[in-house]
């Protein structure tokens, strides 16, 4: 039975390594155009300061074998405990070892290709997948785990700035930040952890002219208890049985709980960690106008409490903004366009009604990555929604899919041999990023593809 992945980051590895453990007569071909398997481009960065957003006691591969990463890690460096925030490239380390041990205990099973897939049919019960290369694959599935897209544009951006020197539309291209002037000023186009990292990129490589990050809100990213400690295991608020489903409720009831929580001596992280694990089912009971409404008025919000940077990271932003050489804004960018050798931006600051003027050496686009994959170029992904073979959701946030992950055709009907793994999914669970999330997901998909064991 042969399986073709494509993506190979931590999603698409664990789907491979999950599938030649399932049965002894898959073979897996895992195509990645970067090259990189096992990282993918989440933990491929050489950046020492970009740090895992979780604790290393939490990062196990493995639903089944929680202490797997830590007891990786700590062979390598005892002093990394269950609390600790480890440098993402030892966890893309640690990824490309369980790939390795994958293919060293299933010798010729797992097949690395570095190469591009352009284009996807299904045939005669076959999936046919066309290489840039020109080799065909032939497969009885098709796995789905292409992972975050680049960045949309910024809003009101020119066409000339595109093409202009200073401006920087991929955020996690490290050397393309390293090329910024040290003494340069520099405009970070978004306030979450994508300009986090990229202000510690700049950071590291001795970066003193001013940075200034614009957005709706001007939140920053909070952070980790310090010292970071394990969950405390909260149930989720009671209120939850009675919810209506609709966004301002949710709210309510985090408050609450919050309040709550805070009266009986308990951080807020707590209530906010209480309903991980039920995240997607209140998702699936939201109508889609509340989850309209939920992505426009409280994204922000939520992205900052959920999503939360290491403790030593918020210090470092927080060194960053008393010494005035890093300022969050809440504003809304207008336009940004070429001023010569420099850019020019226009935003309206929160509450105002004058547009202002900013002119910057750089600009770097950190508004995280693009949910909306009708505007992604990856060649594939064109193909397959402009033949009608899936369809994204009508919030733009992934592909429509069953609750499995199989995605649905313009029929409605599952499409055949065919699942997502990864972000892509983030239609039918708004949370599909972090690995305490994928490592469930990867290990779910590899048993439906693979059936009963052999």
């Amino acid at each position: 039975m042969d399986i073709t992945i494509i993506g190979a980051g931590f999603s698409g590895t664990l789907t491979a390594v999950h599938l030649v453990r399932a049965r002894s007569d898959i073979r897996v071909t895992l195509v990645e155009r970067s090259g990189r398997f096992g990282p993918g481009l989440a933990y491929s960065t050489p950046d020492p300061s970009h740090l895992l957003n979780v604790p290393a006691g939490n990062m196990s591969a493995f639903d089944d074998q929680p202490s797997h990463f830590l007891d990786w890690a700590r062979s390598a460096d005892p002093s990394i405990h269950t609390g600790s925030f480890v440098r993402r490239s030892l966890y893309g380390e640690y990824i490309r070892s369980v790939l390795d041990a994958a293919r060293s205990a299933h010798p010729d099973r797992i097949r690395l290709c570095h190469d591009e897939a352009l284009r996807g049919r299904w045939d005669n019960g076959s999936w046919h997948v066309e290489l840039r290369s020109g080799e065909a694959l032939t497969s009885a599935a098709l796995v789905l785990a292409l992972g975050n897209t680049p960045p949309q544009p910024p809003p009101g951006a020119d066409v000339r700035v595109f093409g202009h020197a200073g401006y920087v539309s991929n955020p996690w291209n490290v050397e393309r930040l390293r090329a910024i002037d040290a003494g340069a000023s520099v405009l970070l186009i978004g306030a979450g952890l994508t300009m986090v990292d990229a202000v510690l990129t700049l950071r590291d490589r001795g970066h003193t002219g001013p940075m200034t990050a614009i957005s709706r809100h001007g939140v920053a990213p909070r952070t980790h208890r310090s010292p970071s400690k394990p969950p405390v295991g909260r149930r989720p608020p009671e209120a939850l049985d009675r919810w209506d489903g609709s966004a301002l409720g949710m709210l309510r009831i985090l408050r609450a709980a919050v309040a709550d929580g805070a009266a009986a001596g308990a951080d807020w992280r707590e209530a906010v960690n209480s309903i991980r694990t039920i995240t997607p089912q209140l998702w699936s009971r939201m109508a889609e106008t509340e989850r309209s409404r939920f992505l426009r008025r409280l994204r922000s919000y939520w992205e900052v409490v959920r999503h939360r940077a290491a403790p030593e990271i918020g210090a470092l932003i927080a060194d960053l903004m008393a010494a005035r050489r890093l300022k969050i804004r809440p504003a809304r960018l207008e336009s940004l366009a070429p001023a010569g050798a420099k850019l020019e931006a226009r935003f309206r600051p929160r509450g105002s009604e004058q547009v202002q003027r900013m002119i910057v050496d750089a600009a770097i686009n950190c508004l995280g990555p693009d949910t909306d994959l009708s505007r992604s170029a990856d060649p594939l992904t064109r193909q397959l929604l402009d033949s009608g073979i899936v369809r994204t959701d009508a919030l733009r946030l992934g592909l429509l899919a069953d609750p499995e992950g199989r995605p649905l055709g313009a029929d409605g009907r599952p499409v055949p041999g065919m699942i997502i793994v990864g972000p892509w999914r983030r239609a039918q669970h708004w949370e599909a990023t972090a690995v305490p999330e994928l490592r469930k997901q990867t290990l779910r998909a590899a048993g439906l593809l693979a059936g009963p064991s052999r």
